[in-house]
């Protein structure tokens, strides 16, 4: 993930540009989502095989900005379970 880079500057840009990039760069896909007050939609990318996370928030315009990055993503046993295939 990007994270050197948001410590120096908001990282905002058009959704899917952003998401494309978040995939295509660091092999991370969509998590998980939320509605924060309504109308901006959080979401959590990440991979499992290099361990990259992201936050995004988007707003009604469809702008995505970075707020949040790291390593070391894990997912939970249910969603690990889920994506083998196994009844959670």
């Amino acid at each position: 993930a990007i994270d050197g880079v948001l410590a120096s500057r908001n990282v905002c840009g058009e959704r899917n540009a952003v998401v494309k990039r978040l995939e295509a760069e660091f092999g991370e896909t969509r998590r998980g989502y939320g509605l924060q007050r309504g109308a901006s939609v959080v979401e959590v990318f990440a991979s499992e095989d290099s361990g990259s996370w992201t936050i995004i928030v988007t707003n009604p315009a469809g702008v995505s900005c970075l707020v949040a990055a790291g390593q070391n993503w894990a997912p939970t046993p249910e969603e690990a379970s889920l994506r083998k295939g196994e009844k959670a």
